[in-house]
């Protein structure tokens, strides 16, 4: 007889938006399941910097020290999106 394996569920990791606060999006949102909502999601598909600042909770501490050091792909980011 054959034992039927259970489909593994994954969960996605939640999310984190550490940017500064602009206009539909505050700092520290935060995205369970790693669900953006919808306004948020397409303002993420429209701006890139503002798409790589939304980074997994694990990583939060570690992203917002890249983000403060110059030169840093973070920092960049983060400068150019309050720049649009």
């Amino acid at each position: 007889m054959s034992v039927k394996k259970q489909p593994k569920v994954v969960k996605k990791e939640t999310l984190i938006y550490i940017g500064k606060s602009i206009p539909g999006l505050s700092q520290y949102t935060i995205f369970k399941g790693g669900v953006l909502y919808e306004p948020v999601k397409t303002m993420a598909e429209m701006n890139p910097h503002l798409a790589n600042l939304i980074v997994p909770v694990s990583t939060v501490q570690e992203a917002r020290k890249a983000m403060r050091t110059e030169g840093h792909i973070l920092n960049f980011h983060a400068k150019h999106l309050l720049k649009e």
